[in-house]
């Protein structure tokens, strides 16, 4: 059973960071529109993760293919042990916060260096609009530091702070965190 205790434990620190998160966006987000923020950033930042070992390597191979190469994909594809997760741009979320002028468009950018299938599936959070609205309201590099002081949280969470993200905003909202209006509960 120690196992069990283990990630329970896991699950309340990785809600407790999902909290942290909250409070920072206490005022200028609604609480039903925490998860706007925190699940496309949890999803960045686990795909920052599964690319930190190779990033550099992969970066290096970006620059000698680039001219010479037109599909370069599948090359960057053999990099990971995750089929369509790669990224070109110099930028990782940790190195956002070196430029906090230009957070938004270094952002932006790097999310723009993604794999066409990794920027799907960020594409489905539409947090092209959340970027704006963060940096707008002075938020957007004090989340993104969040994430970035958070590596072994979340880059060694996988189901456990997916399970925690679930739990916090479906306790906190009475909605789980969804934008398909089937699943929310009607207001009263």
């Amino acid at each position: 059973m120690a196992g069990v205790s283990g990630s329970s434990e896991a699950i309340k620190n990785h809600a407790a960071f999902i909290w942290s998160v909250a409070d920072l966006l206490r005022g200028d987000y609604k609480q039903s529109e925490y998860g706007k923020v925190v699940l496309p950033l949890t999803v960045l930042r686990r795909f920052d993760c599964v690319l930190a070992p190779v990033k550099q390597a992969m970066l290096d191979r970006h620059a000698q293919l680039q001219g010479k190469v037109e599909n370069f994909a599948p090359i960057l594809d053999q990099m990971t042990d995750t089929d369509g997760l790669w990224n070109t741009s110099r930028f990782d979320i940790p190195t956002l916060l070196n430029d906090p002028d230009h957070i938004a468009d270094n952002l932006r950018a790097y999310i723009h260096g993604f794999s066409p299938e990794a920027r799907e599936i960020l594409d489905r959070f539409e947090f092209a609009s959340q970027i704006t609205r963060l940096h707008k309201s002075g938020l957007l590099y004090l989340v993104l530091g969040k994430f970035a002081e958070r590596p072994s949280g979340v880059c060694g969470a996988g189901a456990e702070l997916a399970d925690a993200a679930g739990g916090a905003f479906e306790s906190g909202t009475g909605e789980a965190a969804t934008s398909d209006p089937a699943n929310r509960r009607r207001p009263r």
